[in-house]
């Protein structure tokens, strides 16, 4: 058994480790003026195609809440 997991491990394909483009000067700028603003880390990607996506990170509830209640006025 020891044998034949090791030639199986020998065959495979060593793992790729997934490799983001560097973000633009310009989305840079933006997380960093967000991040000021909010006290939060902001993270900003485009998609090609159109569109993206911002993840806000927090790391209490009353952080959360704090976000919720700037979000709302």
């Amino acid at each position: 058994v020891e044998r034949l997991g090791q030639a199986r491990s020998d065959t495979s394909e060593p793992s790729k480790a997934r490799v983001r483009p560097e973000k633009d000067p310009d989305t840079r700028a933006l997380e960093q003026a967000l991040e000021d603003v909010l006290g939060l880390k902001v993270d900003v990607s485009h998609k090609t195609q159109g569109g993206g996506q911002m993840t806000i990170r927090y790391s209490t509830l009353d952080q959360l809440d704090s976000l919720c209640r700037r979000l709302k006025s």
